[in-house]
């Protein structure tokens, strides 16, 4: 839970200024290679308990459905630990920025206004940026008038 603290204001004075890039429709999947990983460069390992249902699903996941070469090693403390070389790819999501330009967003209001009375619009990036600095300018003067 995040601790904000509540403004004195009313919510209905705030105007809230995203960017969002999301990764469905600004970026791509990519391989290990692709992004450095570091897994891949120097390989990795996954320790496991295999009397629990997650070890066991873990095991049947890493043998039978990613079939990546692994060594599977007992330890004294009963887990299990799969040891990957380098060169073997990570079981991490890895993605890619498509460049594209990003969905600028104002909504009226801030974290406190309710779902129902949110309304957020996109614009275009140049109309953004001037709402934004005209609202920054506007807060600026406000400040030094005290």
């Amino acid at each position: 839970m995040l601790n904000r603290i509540t403004p004195a204001a009313p919510h209905q004075a705030f105007q809230t200024f995203r960017v969002s890039a999301p990764l469905a429709t600004h970026h791509r999947r990519a391989t290990c290679a692709e992004v450095d990983c570091e897994k891949l460069e120097r390989g990795f390992r996954i320790i496991s308990d295999p009397t629990t249902d997650k070890g066991r699903r873990q095991r049947h996941l890493i043998m039978n459905v990613y079939r990546r070469p692994c060594t599977a090693v007992r330890r004294p403390d009963g887990l299990v630990e799969y040891v990957f070389a380098p060169g073997t790819s990570c079981f991490d999501n890895h993605y890619r920025p498509l460049f594209r330009e990003p969905i600028a967003l104002l909504r009226l209001g801030d974290w406190r206004t309710p779902r129902s009375m949110r309304r957020t619009r996109a614009m275009p990036v140049p109309e953004w940026l001037d709402r934004f600095g005209t609202h920054q300018q506007r807060l600026a003067e406000r400040a030094n008038r005290g």
